[in-house]
């Protein structure tokens, strides 16, 4: 079942209802304070899904059950934590950018067709 963009929460909706600031979160993922910020406000540049993945598992979430202000991408390398990333990020499924609804194997939103 696909999770639609009214259905998500925003990270910072999900810290402040489980009381934690973004430097309990900076401790909790091992992340800098920048990329903690960045995912929080959004700001000019896309989440990793790297840094999603840490964050979702943080809050005890899935990457999908959040909203990234500026999107998500999986362009670039892993967050340098100080130790190795063994979160895998579970954002294999492919979905549409404009319905943000999971695609059928066609690979065409049945929205848009």
């Amino acid at each position: 079942m696909a999770i639609h963009t009214a259905d998500k929460i925003t990270l910072a909706h999900a810290m402040g209802v489980l009381e934690l600031s973004a430097a309990d979160l900076v401790r909790m993922t091992g992340l800098g304070a920048g990329a903690v910020s960045r995912a929080i406000s959004g700001g000019s540049h896309q989440t990793n899904i790297y840094t999603a993945a840490l964050i979702a598992e943080a809050l005890g979430m899935e990457i999908c059950e959040l909203s990234w202000p500026a999107g998500l991408t999986d362009a670039g390398r892993p967050p340098l934590t100080g130790v190795a990333c063994t979160v895998k990020p579970r954002f294999a499924e492919k979905y549409c950018e404009k319905h943000h609804l999971a695609l059928p194997l066609s690979g065409i939103c049945d929205m848009c067709a």
